[in-house]
């Protein structure tokens, strides 16, 4: 918590100030749980988190009469990516959230899933610059949906953010 005093040299002057504010803290000293809270409260906000960029892509297959397989597969752009030394290795991890929501907002699909890469360091800078692949997928009903993707790099705690409605098709 940070204390705020304000004083002006003007007489007769009034000020109102709030008494302070919660700093926030650096990504490497939260707890999993204030982690996990970040991620939460980054998937409502409406807009895009750039620091990770990122590309998303999707398709459809019918899995039933009433329910399409939609993939998604995406692509963090390797100049966005940071990595530990590790010795003669480097390691990145990565956390990432999908979230499917119907046209009333209600949620229909999430996806969440962490991952650790480690790589002989020559491959992690070859990686740099191109990317890493992610793919998750969501069993939805035909209709219009808005999807919404997360990464975060756990190294670093930069975000990166892609959301796009799509209208998923009924195969009658």
């Amino acid at each position: 918590y940070r204390r705020i005093r304000v004083e002006v040299n003007r007489p007769n002057a009034k000020i109102t100030h709030r008494p302070g504010y919660f700093a926030s803290k650096a990504f490497g000293q939260m707890s999993q749980q204030e982690r996990d809270l970040q991620l939460t409260q980054a998937m409502s906000v409406e807009r895009p988190f750039v620091d990770v960029p990122l590309i998303l892509q999707t398709d459809f297959f019918r899995k039933d009469d009433s329910t399409v397989y939609v993939p998604l597969s995406i692509e963090i752009l390797g100049d966005g990516l940071q990595f530990e030394d590790k010795g003669d290795n480097r390691e990145g991890k990565f956390e990432f959230v999908a979230q499917a929501s119907d046209a009333k907002g209600r949620v229909t699909g999430i996806a969440r899933d962490s991952v650790a890469v480690k790589l002989p360091a020559a491959k992690a800078e070859k990686i740099k610059s191109g990317g890493i692949f992610y793919s998750t997928g969501f069993q939805l009903r035909p209709g219009a949906h808005r999807l919404k993707f997360l990464v975060r790099d756990n190294v670093t705690g930069k975000l990166g953010s892609f959301e796009q409605p799509v209208h998923v098709p009924a195969y009658d």
